[in-house]
């Protein structure tokens, strides 16, 4: 990748939670131990349904005043959220919105991305962190060493196609939810506790004993997986993964390579399954990779 290289992150929004209540009302919704995050920190997390089954999923900021917490998520998830979360406000002292912040992507490998950070706010945040300069604030998510969101009035900038950024994420193992895959998987399934997003030590929040219970139980069956699938129609999240013709998973990511017209993906795949031969809808030949470490 270039070394100046500004990606256009493919549709994220700001969702803003504040009030004094802010960190006790999140505490007990979100799998992310909130009440250890400090100011400026910034973490993967997720809200589950009772079940268990993880509903969004989005990068959690704790702001630098200490009482806002920003829930970077897919624009396409974003009014849902907002209005799941307002359901469980209740008497609680805390207000939910989306902000009309515009997110911008930039990544590379030398000193570009971190010119192009600085040049808005001031300095260039350290991984896991975020840093905040008048109406602009920008994030180094963890996993990202080289890669940044900043939020601000500017809309994102001609750069990238939105299958580079895409593939980017998917090098780090996340699988944003759409309304094909929303509600479908738990935590461990999208790596969530390898990724640093999922707390055993936090106490309740929705779904955390079934969450728990697959742990400690060590009843996943079903896992995530890093793969490719030849140049073709697209595969689309929510698109099943074939085994002998029956189904053995959901493809839950996928980016275009511009060098050859495959597709990098993940895909939640059964174990038992995951060593043989797989296809998507189409016929195509899905080849996963080794699981991350």
């Amino acid at each position: 990748m270039a070394d100046s290289t500004v990606l256009h992150n493919p549709g994220m929004a700001n969702v803003e939670v504040r009030g004094s209540g802010a960190e006790g009302f999140l505490q007990a919704q979100l799998t992310s131990d909130v009440a250890t995050l400090a100011p400026g920190g910034v973490t993967l997390s997720a809200w589950c349904t009772p079940r268990g089954q993880v509903r969004n999923l989005f990068w959690l900021v704790r702001r630098a005043d200490g009482a806002r917490f920003s829930l970077v998520a897919p624009a396409g998830e974003a009014d849902g959220l907002v209005r799941g979360l307002r359901g469980f406000v209740l008497r609680a002292k805390v207000e939910v919105e989306r902000t009309g912040d515009e997110v911008v992507g930039a990544a590379g490998s030398g000193s570009g991305s971190e010119a192009f950070v600085s040049g808005r706010v001031g300095v260039v945040p350290a991984p896991g962190s975020a840093v905040e300069s008048g109406v602009r604030f920008a994030i180094r998510p963890p996993g990202f060493p080289d890669r940044f969101l900043v939020l601000g009035p500017e809309p994102p900038p001609a750069g990238a196609s939105d299958d580079e950024w895409r593939r980017l994420e998917i090098a780090a193992g996340i699988a944003w939810l759409t309304d094909k895959t929303r509600e479908s998987f738990i935590p461990q399934m999208l790596d969530l506790d390898r990724l640093g997003a999922l707390s055993f030590e936090k106490g309740c929040f929705p779904g955390q004993e079934v969450i728990a219970r697959t742990r400690y139980l060590g009843r996943l069956k079903r896992r995530l997986y890093p793969g490719r699938l030849p140049a073709g129609e697209r595969p689309m999240p929510g698109d099943p993964v074939r085994s002998e013709g029956r189904s053995a998973g959901t493809i839950v990511a996928a980016g275009r390579d511009a060098a050859d017209g495959g597709y990098e993906l993940l895909a939640i795949v059964a174990d038992e399954v995951a060593d043989g031969p797989l296809a998507c809808e189409d016929g195509r030949r899905i080849s996963l990779s080794p699981r991350r470490a």
